[in-house]
């Protein structure tokens, strides 16, 4: 169980009390946050985020390293428990992920658009 976030990244309310997600929606919201955190970008712990400066955006990245960043990203998601397809394009100043997989709850169909 964790606490729905809007669209925005704010906590989401209905009637006066907090939304929570559970089971597959919590997973791709997981995910999301995962995806949207930097490396390096937490004080409290370095380590952790998507290298995305470092490896991915960047001038003539070497897609298979990308790929395997973000395959990883997503299987070490805590909830997923198998990567069924995967896809990463860079058009432009676009770059689109799509991918499906496994979790402890069913599938999931996941998007993410980003402009560079």
């Amino acid at each position: 169980m964790d606490i729905k976030l809007d669209n925005t990244g704010d906590i989401e309310i209905e009637d006066n009390d907090v939304s929570l997600l559970e089971g597959s929606e919590a997973v791709k919201q997981h995910l999301k946050i995962r995806f949207q955190t930097y490396f390096g970008e937490w004080f409290a712990d370095t380590s952790i985020g998507v290298p995305w400066f470092q490896d991915i955006l960047i001038k003539s990245p070497d897609y298979t390293v990308v790929g395997e960043i973000l395959k990883a990203t997503i299987i070490e998601t805590p909830g997923v428990n198998d990567l069924t397809s995967f896809s990463f394009d860079i058009e432009g100043r676009e770059a689109t992920m799509e991918f499906k997989a496994i979790t402890d709850n069913g599938f999931i169909d996941f998007r993410q658009e980003v402009t560079i």
